[in-house]
């Protein structure tokens, strides 16, 4: 089984769409005897929406053609490969609730304000770019050739692609607080 991700780009309508291919395998114990290894591939659509910027204050401006369906989503530092990934329900919201979350140096932050301070400080402090990706689509791909969509209204599988897409970026830093190596 080939261990590293295949990242394939192609150009259409002047936005890169990102395919992602990752291996997945599962090991299921039946008896002390008896282990079932069975492989099958992930494949996520990913498409860059844009640049996220500064409004003002601590206030950020998200891209303006989020759609409002359920997906995950990459915000990357393109500097510094720093990545937070996540889901939602609806990427537009989920998206917008970063933009003024009431990020302020002094106060403890929650998800929403560390992530949005997180995005401000790249932007001003760092001299950094942060983009935004977001996946909508996705299917797992049997051993058999069959095609099995993704439905994106049930959580199990946006968290599948998320962890799936964090596991398969070794080169990116990621910051999402549950990932941080110690």
């Amino acid at each position: 089984m080939n261990e590293t991700p295949h990242l394939w780009r192609n150009w259409s309508e002047n936005q890169p769409r990102y395919l992602q291919y990752c291996s997945a395998m599962s090991n299921t114990e039946q008896s002390a005897t008896n282990i079932e290894v069975v492989q099958n591939h992930l494949v996520s659509n990913w498409v860059s929406i844009g640049n996220v910027t500064i409004r003002d204050g601590y206030k950020l401006n998200m891209p303006s053609d989020i759609p409002p369906i359920p997906g995950v989503y990459r915000i990357i530092a393109t500097k510094t490969g720093e990545a937070y990934i996540g889901e939602g329900k609806n990427l537009a919201k989920r998206l917008r609730d970063y933009q003024n979350a009431g990020y302020d140096p002094k106060r403890k932050a929650a998800t929403n304000r560390s992530v949005q301070g997180w995005i401000y400080n790249l932007l001003n402090e760092r001299d950094d770019s942060v983009q935004i990706s977001i996946c909508t689509e996705a299917h797992i791909l049997g051993a058999d050739d069959s095609v099995i969509p993704l439905d994106f209204q049930q959580k199990y599988f946006r968290t599948l692609v998320e962890s799936l897409t964090i596991f398969n970026h070794k080169e990116l830093k990621i910051v999402n607080k549950q990932f941080h190596k110690s």
